[in-house]
């Protein structure tokens, strides 16, 4: 399910426009019939490969296939026309793949702690964390 999910994902971030968010609601009714777990782990997988399959686009075209693909254009295209476009998406391929593993070590390392701390959560602290998503989120409408 993991491969597939990264199959899935890298295969619909590759059209410029379509996201993460809108690949998992489109698979997501399709996961109703699935077992929790086999659910889970393929969108799991689509996340992961649509942050890797924007950067394709974002190298050969110059048009960034995800958000997260912006800064590819940057380094990326200009090494494609420069000849070197597989060498631009094997550094992409390997640095998606190093940020996923670090990540994940950091997230089994942090998660038991985090989940502690969040389950001490009580309505103060919620309403707390709600106004300083507004304020921040108001703060930076009126800085940009």
């Amino acid at each position: 399910m993991l491969f597939a999910g990264a199959l899935i994902g890298t295969l619909f971030s590759a059209i410029p426009g379509l996201t993460g968010t809108l690949a998992l609601a489109i698979i997501l009714p399709f996961t109703y019939a699935l077992e929790r777990e086999p659910a889970f782990i393929l969108m799991i997988g689509m996340i992961g490969g649509t942050i890797y399959g924007g950067c394709l686009t974002a190298i050969t075209i110059n048009i960034p296939g995800a958000p997260s693909s912006v800064c590819t254009t940057l380094d990326g295209h200009p090494m494609f026309k420069q000849g070197k476009g597989a060498q631009a998406i094997g550094l992409a391929t390997f640095s998606s793949f190093m940020g996923g593993i670090i990540s994940v070590i950091i997230l089994f390392i942090a998660a038991p702690q985090l989940a502690k701390f969040a389950i001490k959560f009580g309505a103060p602290e919620y309403v707390t964390l709600c106004l300083f998503g507004m304020i921040a989120s108001s703060l930076c409408r009126i800085i940009c």
